[in-house]
């Protein structure tokens, strides 16, 4: 029947995972252990599934909600030797933002885990609220926890209105008191301009500075157009954020030469597909014949986009050496109160020295 087809299946890929995982220790060189990352990695996922609804969603304009949780394709023992160091070449920062709640998703501690034990970076994108996950992600190891960063979405309003209010601050209370890197961010949403002083103050209060804030983009009519009007943003900028000063997060022309595709990529996180970028070509797939090299771009291209629509991903960590703009390090971070830094020193030198 159907469910001792699935068992036979699930059984028959572990054992050919395992044995192509023992064919690629073979196949690598040891790389030299350093600080600086290699490869940017955009991950994304489709995941229609989560606990909140606000306005301003991907998911939510484009009528995508529903019951479909995203699930991994392939062990993840063989996804970290797809993702390896030394097929990499060394160190990745794998940036983790996707549709949906990431801690929704099965097994999502578990690849996280891999990756850090692999040595890499990994960032990943939260509403906050799945206290279980924050709870098994901060039981990891203090020594790998240094390799990871979280950055909190204050969805404010959604907040109040599911009374989770409690439960975000307590869940980035756990993060810091871990030592864990994080920011806090949140979108310049016109409904959110009556309530602007109540969300300094509650910032303040639970995270020590101002959320760095940032402009939705209403996918609806283009991607590079604003979610609203925003007639309120002159009263935004006095938070003071970087984001908010970068164009609307994709304004920023990419008439360039461009290293994505060679030292930075986007991947499919559960089928293994890898595009140049958000909005380049197809190079195939980095988790099918793991004994082959990563099918990178042979050279840099110029980008035939009339703009960069992750440019604070990709143009921020290095992939247009000719245009310099903020790093996500200068971008996330904030000092608290007490003059501490919301993101480590290790991670600070990583970002702010880019990718390779």
């Amino acid at each position: 029947d159907y469910c001792k087809l699935e068992d036979f299946k699930e059984k028959y890929q572990y054992e050919w995972e395992k044995k192509e995982i023992e064919k690629t220790k073979k196949n690598y060189l040891e790389v030299k252990d350093e600080n600086r990352f290699v490869r940017f990695i955009d991950c994304t996922f489709s995941n229609s599934i989560c606990n909140m609804g606000c306005e301003y969603c991907v998911i939510k304009m484009t009528n995508q909600f529903g019951d479909k949780k995203a699930k991994f394709e392939y062990g993840i023992d063989y996804m970290r030797s797809a993702l390896s160091k030394e097929r990499l070449g060394g160190k990745a920062f794998f940036w983790i933002n996707g549709d949906g709640e990431p801690f929704l998703i099965d097994k999502i501690i578990d690849f996280v885990q891999a990756m850090l034990e692999e040595g890499h970076y990994v960032a990943m994108t939260t509403n906050g609220t799945i206290a279980k996950k924050i709870d098994e992600l901060c039981a990891l190891p203090d020594k790998l926890l240094k390799h990871y960063f979280v950055r909190f979405s204050y969805h404010f309003l959604e907040l109040k209105r599911l009374n989770l209010e409690d439960v975000f601050f307590n869940n980035i209370k756990k993060v810091r008191d871990k030592g864990i890197s994080f920011a806090l961010s949140i979108v310049a949403a016109d409904e959110y301009h009556p309530y602007i002083e109540e969300i300094k103050e509650k910032s303040l209060k639970y995270t020590g500075a101002l959320p760095q804030v940032g402009i939705a983009v209403d996918y609806r009519v283009a991607a590079d157009k604003q979610y609203t009007g925003n007639e309120y943003l002159g009263d935004w900028m006095k938070f003071e954020s970087l984001p908010l000063y970068d164009l609307e997060n994709g304004k920023i022309n990419s008439c360039d030469m461009c290293s994505a595709g060679i030292n930075a990529f986007k991947l499919f996180l559960m089928s293994g597909d890898i595009y140049r970028c958000t909005q380049g070509k197809k190079l195939g797939n980095i988790y099918q014949n793991i004994l082959n090299p990563i099918p990178y771009m042979e050279s840099m291209e110029v980008c035939g986009n009339n703009f960069c629509k992750n440019s604070f991903l990709y143009i921020a960590e290095g992939t247009m050496k000719n245009k310099k703009i903020p790093s996500l390090y200068e971008r996330l971070n904030r000092v608290d109160e007490n003059g501490k830094n919301w993101i480590n020193n290790e991670l600070k030198e990583a970002l702010l020295l880019g990718v390779k």
